[in-house]
């Protein structure tokens, strides 16, 4: 975020947008459920926490925002786990 300067919510933001588009991409390829898709879901919806937490570029939520990652590969990995199942 540091390289990004003021651009770094619209830079971040755009990097989770790809990523969930890549991920749907994926999912409609090898044919996931659709537990993986209410997943991708949920992940968006922890993005849009996430940009909200950085809206004021305040220290401790933006540490609060990156350390809520966590959740969102904990999330996709159940998604599509699940879906294998």
């Amino acid at each position: 975020a540091i390289l990004f300067g003021r651009f770094d919510k619209m830079i971040i933001g755009i990097l989770q947008l790809v990523m969930i588009l890549m991920l749907l991409w994926i999912g409609l390829m090898v044919n996931l459920s659709g537990i993986f898709y209410w997943s991708l879901l949920l992940a968006g919806a922890l993005f849009v926490y996430q940009q909200r937490l950085m809206a004021d570029r305040e220290r401790d939520p933006c540490f609060q925002a990156f350390m809520n990652n966590n959740y969102v590969g904990f999330i996709l990995f159940l998604g599509m786990l699940v879906s294998y199942l």
